[in-house]
């Protein structure tokens, strides 16, 4: 991408907006230290992937924001693709912008062709910090009927209500048996209990459901299921090869079944 051929485009964003965006950058790098920013049609993804070399997705962290939630003053008719190495050193740099005393709003820039771009910067007062993008391609697109159709609870075999004290309690649990790297959910006769050797804990009844099943996952996934302190549950959702934990993201991981 030479520099004669690129646009700048200029749009402010709020402190608070800028902060929202930053959380979220935050609770993605924890599973995967790269993500990537998609200005859609339809509203705004932003998203980590841990996937095999073979194109085989082990886990995928996504926030569908809408626009006008987060990025009101982006032009509304630009669809622009950017992904980012390093997210931890990308959280620290822009979180000089929001350490600054005055609530100001962010001037962001953006240097692109078309629809991708190579470099993201954010100007407050004299202090401007920028970040290289990496090649967009690293990352797989994702798009919202992608989303609808996979990650979607009605498309689900078994689908349940997971309280946030609960999942509290399975990966407190899950420590007892730190050799292990693998935890079970077994769905028997509606009841849905999670286990290991030492322990089981039954967390929730499905009353319509006679399918019976014992479905298998690593223990680090359930680690990254971002919790919504506003709910006191969440929808967890058993699919054919992957499970679906619905947050205020959309965390999709693989999981291996069993007898």
């Amino acid at each position: 991408m030479t520099s004669s051929s690129l646009i700048e485009t200029t749009f402010k964003i709020t402190i608070d907006e800028f902060k929202k965006f930053l959380n979220i950058v935050k609770e993605l790098v924890k599973m995967e230290d790269n993500f990537k920013l998609l200005f859609l049609e339809k509203g705004v993804l932003i998203y980590s992937i841990i996937a095999e070399k073979t194109g085989k997705i082990n886990a995928l962290k996504v926030f569908p924001i809408s626009q006008q939630s987060l990025f009101m003053f982006y032009p509304k008719n630009l669809m622009l693709k950017m992904a980012f190495m390093d997210g931890k050193k990308f959280y620290d740099k822009m979180s000089f912008l929001i350490n600054e005393k005055d609530n100001e709003d962010i001037e962001i820039n953006i240097n692109h062709n078309k629809d991708i771009a190579c470099m993201f910067g954010g100007k407050i007062k004299n202090l401007d910090i920028r970040a290289t993008c990496i090649d967009e391609k690293i990352i797989r697109d994702l798009n919202h009927k992608m989303l609808t159709e996979n990650l979607n609870a009605e498309n689900a075999e078994i689908s349940f209500k997971l309280r946030n004290d609960d999942l509290t309690k399975i990966l407190k649990l899950s420590k007892l048996d730190n050799l292990s790297e693998l935890i079970s959910v077994k769905i028997e006769d509606g009841q849905i209990i999670f286990y290991e050797d030492q322990w089981n804990l039954t967390v929730s009844e499905i009353k319509e459901t006679t399918k019976n099943g014992i479905y298998t996952m690593k223990k680090e996934y359930l680690k990254n299921i971002t919790i919504d302190e506003k709910s006191e549950s969440f929808q967890f959702s058993i699919f054919d090869t992957y499970i679906v934990a619905e947050t205020k993201s959309y965390f999709m991981f693989c999981m291996e079944l069993t007898d």
